[in-house]
């Protein structure tokens, strides 16, 4: 399978950081873990107050699942 097939399988939610989601070709992989690094002052708490900030219009309802808000 070509790599651009396997990147369109892969289901991705959506950050609400216009930025982002260009460089990440349409936001995180879900059902994934993802670790953000960096050195000090790299941006890694700004991305995820922003992240946070945005809400991404999901919220956890406590048994497993997902509900848009």
């Amino acid at each position: 399978m070509n790599q651009q097939r396997e990147q369109d399988l892969v289901e991705k939610l959506a950050t609400g950081i216009p930025g982002f989601e260009i460089l990440s070709e349409g936001g995180l992989p879900t059902c994934r873990v993802t670790l953000v690094v960096g050195t000090a002052g790299s941006g890694k708490t700004v991305f995820a107050s922003q992240y946070l900030a945005e809400g991404n219009g999901q919220w956890a309802l406590g048994n497993g699942q997902w509900a848009m808000g």
